[in-house]
């Protein structure tokens, strides 16, 4: 990030939070311990969003998403790389078989979530979207509809 950022990392684990206190950042980085559904910052606020592996993980992603576009200024961005359930019939197929082991194992990762088709359901407009992998993970940049 440009040394000019006003950079907002928020994580709601303090295990995660202490790793990232301890790792290098931009020098107008701030951490803030919360949860992604219920944001302590004023409505279109935000000019970016950025979200990594994390809407797999959060137990109301439709929440965190509406929370998101409630913070970020009419015409912001939420860039996105996420995995998801995937396209096709073997990439779904296997994506919902392992599912239910895969969530029981990481007692937080669900791979079968259709990210994508809550991002829109959310009131984003997708402006870009790569996939990878038969769309089992995706980058996406979405912006706020006008």
């Amino acid at each position: 990030y440009d040394p000019s950022v006003q950079l907002l990392a928020v994580e709601w684990n303090p295990a995660h939070l202490r790793v990232a206190a301890a790792r290098p950042r931009p020098p107008r980085a701030v951490l803030l311990r919360s949860d992604a559904e219920c944001l302590p910052l004023a409505a279109h606020s935000v000019d970016h969003a950025v979200s990594t592996l994390a809407l797999c993980s959060i137990p109301h992603p439709e929440r965190a998403l509406a929370e998101i576009r409630r913070v970020l200024r009419p015409g912001g961005t939420l860039v996105m790389l996420e995995h998801m359930q995937g396209e096709g019939r073997l990439a779904c197929g296997l994506t919902r078989a392992c599912a239910g082991l895969w969530y029981a194992v990481s007692r937080s990762c669900r791979l079968d979530r259709r990210t994508r088709e809550s991002v829109l359901d959310a009131g984003f407009r997708l402006r870009e979207e790569r996939r990878y992998l038969s769309g089992t993970v995706r980058m996406m940049v979405a912006e706020v509809a006008r």
